[in-house]
């Protein structure tokens, strides 16, 4: 209801066709974010021209420079948090529906029920975190590949010569990893992160049909619909739809997941999601 009444009170009019569509968010957001600032007893100037900072670099694709300045300001994150609610708000709801799992599954020739046993197992079905952030996980040993090792002895929490499972946080806690390797690398950390509701890496943001990882991320932020235009994309790319097809999940989980997919026993978990949802 909190966010639904602010919603309201600061839906902007409609925008004139020639202005850039920013232009009238910002406008909005800017009134939005100063009433959640006040909300939380937030009223230095300081902190509300992070703020805006950030949310302004976040809408207009700098995507690095908004979670660094996040990163920075405690204050920014309960603005930033409701990003998605924010693209849901002005660009049309961004959740997905039945009709968008039957649009996805046409596109790629195979089961509703295949899809839908991807995201169960890569993310519980969930695209966000209950705070608003899309889930994610970061991986050490990908930032410590994509920068040379060069942190690996300072920063061995998020920067790990090899697989090491007792690095995971788990959950939303994930971010706080995140934000140190981005303060070391924050291209590379933010490729080290798989992300969304099917948890595709950062490094595969080209595969996902983005030109730049920032593109992908803010993808990821924006909304569950083009999360899951980016699986498309990415498993078309890959050329794995012809497994999701034929149901062949181990071919499937050695593309998606890496010729370490047994060690999880990951095709036996596709199959059995594929059944729960195939029953329905």
């Amino acid at each position: 209801m909190f966010f639904f009444a602010l919603f309201v009170i600061f839906r902007p009019s409609p925008v004139i066709e020639s202005e850039p569509p920013f232009i009238e968010l910002s406008m909005a957001a800017n009134k939005l974010k100063r009433s959640v600032l006040c909300i939380n007893g937030v009223t230095n100037d300081r902190h509300f021209d992070k703020t805006c900072f950030a949310f302004m670099a976040f809408t207009r694709g700098n995507i690095c420079l908004a979670i660094n300045l996040i990163t920075k300001c405690h204050e920014c994150s309960s603005v930033f948090n409701l990003s998605h609610y924010f693209y849901s708000f002005f660009c049309g709801d961004s959740s997905v529906s039945e009709s968008d799992y039957l649009d996805i599954a046409n596109q790629l020739g195979c089961k509703v029920a295949a899809i839908k046993a991807v995201a169960d197992v890569e993310s519980s079905g969930d695209a966000f975190f209950s705070n608003g952030k899309p889930k994610i996980l970061f991986e050490a040993h990908i930032f410590a590949r994509l920068t040379n090792h060069k942190y690996d002895q300072s920063h061995p929490s998020v920067s790990s010569r090899t697989w090491n499972r007792s690095l995971y946080t788990g959950g939303s806690q994930e971010y706080a990893r995140l934000e140190i390797a981005m303060s070391l690398d924050t291209s590379e950390a933010l490729k080290s992160t798989s992300w969304g509701r099917f948890q595709i890496m950062g490094f595969n943001y080209s595969e996902s049909g983005f030109t730049s990882v920032e593109a992908f991320v803010k993808a990821m932020f924006s909304s569950e619909r083009k999360q899951l235009d980016a699986f498309v994309s990415f498993v078309k790319n890959k050329g794995l739809e012809k497994y999701l097809i034929t149901l062949d999940w181990a071919s499937f989980a050695k593309g998606y997941n890496g010729s370490q997919y047994e060690q999880n026993k990951y095709d036996i978990k596709l199959h059995k999601a594929f059944e729960k949802y195939d029953k329905k």
